[in-house]
């Protein structure tokens, strides 16, 4: 949520005539689309088991969900055209990595985890022609850099600290819910309550 707002704003201040935002924009949006579109199929899957079986049955909005999630890799481009998207904005505007890397370096300092992020993403972005074999790889971590600045400056600690445990740390795994030990899960959670509502 927080990197999709993000790139709304920079948006908007692009239109308003802001070079700086608009860079991030240019680079920025092929990224968070390439990380939504293949993150969404696994959410969703994630979604339907916490739903079980009724989830599952034709007229649940799950189904349909659970059918349509991956169609945003075809609608917004496959996962290849994205990423060479984001190059090429890259290569054609070098100053698009000066303001990427700056907006996350509006970080540094926050946790150590993400400067390291950030510090292996920037030389990694030095030589622009050498990354298209591992465009998805580089894009990908671009994302989770750029989530991660977001987060440690927006979010409360205790997400913050979740993300870039489990994201730009070492102890995590692909599925969801690997968190390491030591997290305040009990804080997100009760962040994510609804009112006084208590499941069963």
């Amino acid at each position: 949520m927080w990197l999709t707002m993000r790139l709304a704003a920079a948006l908007d201040a692009a239109e308003r005539g802001d070079r700086a935002e608009g860079l991030l924009s240019r680079v920025a949006t092929p990224v968070a689309k390439y990380w939504a579109c293949k993150r969404a199929p696994a959410f969703v899957a994630e979604a339907l088991e916490c739903h079980g079986g009724n989830g599952f049955i034709g007229d649940h909005l799950m189904e349909r969900l659970y059918r349509e999630a991956p169609l945003n890799g075809i609608w917004e481009g496959t996962g290849n055209v994205i990423c060479l998207d984001a190059l090429r904005a890259m290569r054609r505007e070098p100053e698009t990595v000066t303001a990427f890397l700056d907006e996350l370096r509006a970080a540094r300092g926050a946790d150590a985890r993400l400067d390291a992020r950030i510090d292996s993403l920037a030389s990694r972005l030095i030589d622009l022609e050498k990354l298209e074999p591992v465009a998805r790889r580089v894009v990908e971590e671009m994302a989770l850099a750029m989530q991660g600045s977001l987060l440690v400056r927006h979010a409360p600690a205790a997400v913050a600290d979740a993300f870039c445990a489990t994201r730009l740390g070492a102890d995590w795994g692909h599925a969801y819910g690997t968190l390491p030990v030591g997290l305040d899960t009990q804080a997100i959670v009760a962040r994510a309550r609804v009112g006084d509502c208590v499941l069963p």
